[in-house]
């Protein structure tokens, strides 16, 4: 047997297939998988045991799921398949996820053209992620930049992402 990774685990069946659904939009396959959890011990209470509800995937797969899935539950942009399926939060998408949206798109595509500007931007000053194009300074002196008189939400809608309100997993 192939050897797995859990990427998530939640107390929830509902949280979980929602990380299901992502990592297999991108190509991966994954299993939830129930699994009975029992009391921690003598000092433990009763709440402490039931079920929770494991997302796993194969182990060589199980980098680029976690990287999928990172900020999921946070994100407020999707990038979305061409059937309009979210499959991976905006402000974390790299260089490399960019243009593999805009490959998948078609440079037709006008949402899926600025997708790929956005990308050639990034290359030129060295950004990693979408999120390092809109942000600027360490720490404590991080602000918001914009891009060509942009922002990140600016450059969602225009590259067609889906915005979807965050919300706390199980919610």
């Amino acid at each position: 047997m192939e050897r797995t990774a859990d990427i998530a685990s939640f107390p929830d069946a509902h949280s979980a297939n929602q990380v299901a659904t992502l990592v297999r939009e991108n190509g991966i396959e994954c299993a939830v998988q129930p699994v009975l959890q029992e009391n921690l011990g003598p000092i433990a209470s009763p709440e402490d045991g039931g079920m929770m509800y494991h997302v796993r995937v194969a182990h060589d797969d199980a980098a680029r799921a976690r990287d999928v899935t990172a900020d999921m539950f946070t994100a407020e942009w999707f990038l979305c398949t061409p059937q309009g399926h979210r499959y991976h939060p905006f402000h974390t998408a790299t260089t490399a996820v960019l243009l593999t949206h805009v490959a998948t798109h078609g440079e037709r595509d006008p949402k899926a053209r600025e997708v790929g500007h956005l990308a050639d931007l990034m290359q030129q000053h060295g950004w990693h992620t979408v999120n390092d194009a809109f942000h600027e300074g360490h720490l404590w002196t991080r602000h918001e930049r914009e891009l060509e008189g942009a922002g990140l939400a600016d450059w969602a809608h225009r590259c067609g992402c889906v915005h979807a309100q965050p919300h706390a997993p199980g919610r």
